[in-house]
């Protein structure tokens, strides 16, 4: 799965710095307004191992014993379910689901991995659909396959899945109708597997020793900012996937930087807002609007205006936003090369200026700084 997502830069029309707060932020009242200047965040999605044991029914010795219980497993816990896959959305459980459970007696692995059928569905990646290419031998009412590709971790080794979904007429789709002689087509871009040929063995290098840790990998175009924990970017995925209750995922995350770091342009709030937009659009919105605002206002104070946009009234430390209609600017902005300033570290000169009582001079203090960074 992957979204590409347009991350504006903001300029505070107004800005007027009230108080300092206990929890160490200020007080503000600004008019904040979201301008055509941006970064680009390319977010991708790839689901990680389910976690097997090869115990999940404990111990059997009698392969008919396993089958029977795998089967009754399926009536009582998965038969007349729905759930949602992120990318083809629901998927409903029939008794005709308990054809696969049968024809699979023979294959131990797969009996076993019933318990964590619809963990592995959810946790698969979408490998694309084909059209009902033998209506013969198909109710007429299947319109199309869909396939998934799952895996799953048993004892350090990786195993990998193909599951195929069926869509009727009607746009309900179910697991799994596919028959033991029926392969999937020839897909564009799309690795050809086998008579559904389940359980393949990945090689060793594709291991994953921790199935239930998410990967979170930041890369981009700029030297200038942090690719690891601190980066706003990395906290905004963090916080997402713990609020949604997400695991397993690796989310790989590319920043095209093109709003001047530390310029007071919000880049960095921009991005993090743009990583929530993103992850939850890449997740069929699991959290709703207010829980992602919850969130950008722990990550910080311009992360709520940035999800927003537009022209904004902003008070409190900035995440309370009142919209208001947006003047027909033209907007230059003109920033001198080497200059660069944090937020935090413009609040804290800005503490110690303003309680001396010297505002003439931080005035000359400012215009001195600009003059000589310029140059």
């Amino acid at each position: 799965m992957q979204i590409k997502v347009k991350c504006p830069a903001k300029i505070n029309l107004i800005l007027e710095v009230l108080n300092k707060r206990e929890d160490g932020f200020h007080e503000i009242q600004s008019i904040m307004q979201a301008v055509s200047l941006y970064d680009y965040l390319t977010i991708e999605v790839e689901n990680s191992c389910v976690l097997l044991t090869e115990k999940e029914f404990g111990g059997f010795d009698d392969i008919k014993e396993l089958r029977k219980t795998a089967i009754n497993y399926y009536k009582k816990n998965i038969q007349g379910k729905t759930i949602i896959h992120p990318e083809i959305g629901e998927i409903k459980f029939t008794n005709k689901g308990l054809k696969k459970t049968r024809n699979d007696s023979a294959d131990v692995r797969k009996l076993q991995s019933i318990p964590k059928l619809i963990e592995i569905i959810k946790n698969s990646n979408y490998e694309g659909y084909g059209q009902d290419y033998k209506k013969d031998v198909r109710k007429s009412n299947i319109d199309k396959f869909h396939y998934l590709i799952g895996k799953t971790n048993i004892n350090n080794k990786t195993f990998e899945y193909r599951i195929t979904i069926f869509e009727d007429m009607n746009g309900y789709k179910y697991y799994d109708l596919a028959d033991k002689e029926i392969s999937p087509p020839n897909l564009t871009n799309l690795q050809k597997l086998g008579n559904d040929e389940l359980t393949n063995i990945i090689t060793d290098e594709n291991i994953i020793l921790n199935p239930d840790e998410n990967i979170i990998e930041l890369s981009g175009n700029s030297t200038q900012i942090p690719y690891d924990k601190s980066n706003l970017v990395y906290k905004a995925a963090e916080l997402f996937l713990k609020k949604a209750n997400l695991t397993g995922k690796k989310i790989a995350i590319y920043i095209e930087k093109n709003i001047p770091v530390a310029a007071g342009l919000a880049g960095g709030s921009s991005d993090a807002a743009g990583t929530l937009t993103g992850l939850n659009k890449l997740f069929n919105n699991i959290l709703n609007e207010s829980e992602i605002n919850n969130l950008a206002a722990q990550l910080g104070s311009d992360v709520n205006f940035c999800l927003k946009g537009g022209t904004q009234i902003a008070t409190s430390r900035g995440e309370i936003l009142n919209k208001i209609s947006t003047p027909n600017l033209n907007i230059v902005i003109i920033k001198p090369k080497n200059l660069f300033i944090s937020a935090k570290e413009a609040y804290t000169k800005w503490d110690l200026l303003f309680n001396s009582g010297c505002h003439c001079e931080v005035l000359t203090h400012v215009v001195k700084s600009l003059i000589m960074n310029r140059l």
